[in-house]
């Protein structure tokens, strides 16, 4: 999910930078520990966290996909940040999808949506991932349980009680509470 921080922050005269990366949440982290980052937004939670805020915003739903060119089914290693939350739900998934479905590990949940979108295999993504690859909905396998990773943003103590952390913390939860006009294609 992307945060569009503009509609927000119109009536602001500071000027907000950000960057936008692919990079996992633990590498996230260590950069906002050594000051890379003013804040960051990345799913799962870091276990030590005794100079760090954080703050849940909402959870994220998985999606699972099919493919008619193979019965290969891709998600993200079980070493990935998130992963540790899903970890539950996704076994009881595993049992039933390993009876027709050859179960393969990424690192990269963007490679899962770029195999998927060219029927490589099925595979495990999150929603807003499969709004950014535009994966069409007719490939959603509609599962019974459904299974969702935390976002969480993190910020070093000094920031998270500073004026700025406050109106970000405050954007981030406007936005979260926005939804995602992606699932409307599967009701």
């Amino acid at each position: 999910m992307l945060l569009d921080f503009s509609k927000y922050y119109a009536s602001t005269p500071t000027e907000i930078s950000y960057e936008l990366s692919t990079h996992r949440g633990p590498l996230l982290i260590e950069k906002l520990r050594h000051g890379d980052f003013d804040f960051v937004i990345c799913a799962g939670t870091e276990r030590d966290k005794t100079s760090l805020m954080s703050e849940k915003l909402f959870d994220e739903e998985l999606l699972f996909f099919k493919s008619s060119m193979s019965s290969k089914m891709f998600c993200i290693e079980e070493t990935a940040l998130s992963f540790e939350w899903v970890k539950e739900g996704m076994s009881s998934l595993f049992k039933d999808l390993r009876k027709d479905h050859e179960i393969e590990y990424l690192q990269s949940y963007g490679a899962i949506a770029a195999l998927i979108l060219n029927e490589v295999g099925g595979g495990i993504v999150p929603l807003g991932i499969a709004e950014r690859f535009k994966i069409p909905s007719k490939l959603r396998i509609k599962n019974t349980k459904k299974i969702y990773r935390p976002i969480h943003l993190y910020s070093k103590k000094t920031f998270f009680t500073s004026l700025a952390g406050n109106k970000i913390f405050e954007v981030c939860s406007k936005i979260s509470k926005e939804g995602s006009s992606y699932l409307e294609d599967f009701k």
